[in-house]
């Protein structure tokens, strides 16, 4: 079955889709992470802050490379020309859902919407790296309701419409949620691996900080994913059932009691043992199984339920990988442990 295209070029374009949530979620969060730290004064968070930033400022590679999602729109979403729904032929109930949303859904007007959010969230990343110090309390506060709903309308552009038929309010929350446990599980991922990436005496207490905002997202992604299905459940209405009905039964209900897995339960357990949180490489695991989690959960999001997830799929997601790593890499510049606001960051004990 096609969608505009050959069977391998549309999965090669629902993979790279995939990825690229995967990586421009992530950088969403962490910008995210910085703002919401910046306006509460998070003091222990200057430890880590050049990490989070840097991830963050990633966000123009994926300026870049939202091109390709452009070209390939004709490939993915049935607003711009796909004849078929998760790889299955439309019916004329969802054909006339997707002519009713056609004004909205325009691809000139698509493509214009997602330039536009990662424009703005760019120069709100940039904004809060180099404007002075007294101002970026302001931009960070001001800047809170704004990447809401760029990253809600992100998420319903980018990824919902791929479902026509299916709608949520919460939908953007949970995408939300998602990115800020990515985040969160990357930032410690890098301060606990990559030397030189945190000040000298970066210790448990810290850790313990940066764990428990990472079980914050765990817990967030949780709950907001199992009001949405319950909300889907109880409505039972004939448009939204599909999405979830056909996500757990057959071939794809072993994968989505995987994500729940280690999306959740998993890293949620092991959250909640102090030493876990405390220590260098017990935190590390734990935050590379919670981005193997994410990963999966864009795969779940973003992959039809007419084929499974396929191991030539992870070649995207290694190339942009690769790619944000190398801008982070370059971007990363470690707070020292000489300035005054990072040595007293450092003495923070965790409670």
């Amino acid at each position: 079955m096609s969608l505009g295209g050959t069977p391998l070029l549309l999965a090669a374009s629902q993979a790279f889709l995939a990825a690229y949530g995967f990586g421009v979620s992530i950088a969403f969060g962490a910008l995210f992470l910085v703002a919401i730290t910046t306006t509460m004064h998070a003091r222990w968070f200057v430890t880590v802050r050049p990490i989070a930033t840097a991830i963050a400022g990633t966000l123009p590679l994926y300026l870049v490379l939202f091109v390709p999602v452009a070209l390939l729109a004709p490939h993915l979403y049935p607003f711009a020309g796909a004849t078929s729904v998760g790889g299955v032929a439309a019916s004329p109930r969802l054909l006339e859902v997707v002519e009713h949303q056609r004004v909205w859904n325009s691809v000139p007007f698509f493509v214009g919407r997602g330039f536009f959010y990662l424009v703005v969230a760019s120069l709100i990343s940039e904004a809060l790296v180099r404007a002075p110090q007294r101002l970026q309390v302001r931009i960070a506060a001001g800047s809170l309701p704004a990447l809401a709903f760029i990253l809600t309308f992100a998420a319903f552009d980018w990824f919902m419409t791929r479902s026509p038929g299916f709608g949520s309010d919460a939908y953007g929350a949970v995408f939300f949620a998602g990115a800020f446990g990515g985040a969160a599980a990357l930032v410690a991922l890098v301060a606990c691996l990559v030397p030189g990436s945190v000040p000298v005496g970066f210790g448990a207490d810290l850790r313990h900080a940066v764990g428990k905002v990472a079980f914050v997202g765990v817990m967030l992604w949780g709950y907001l994913g199992f009001c949405q299905f319950l909300l889907v459940w109880m409505a039972d209405l004939p448009g939204e059932i599909p999405f979830y009905g056909a996500r757990i039964v057959g071939a794809w209900l072993p994968v989505t009691v995987i994500l729940v897995a280690i999306h959740f339960a998993v890293p949620f357990l092991l959250l909640l043992v102090r030493p876990v949180k405390r220590g260098r490489k017990p935190l590390a695991w734990v935050a590379g199984l919670m981005l193997v989690a994410h990963a999966l959960d864009l795969e779940w999001l973003t992959i039809p339920t007419s084929r499974q997830p396929s191991p030539l799929d992870v070649i995207p997601f290694v190339v942009i990988a690769a790619l944000a790593a190398l801008v982070i890499r370059l971007r990363l510049t470690p707070a020292k442990a000489t300035e005054p606001e990072v040595a007293l960051a450092l003495r923070y004990e965790s409670p």
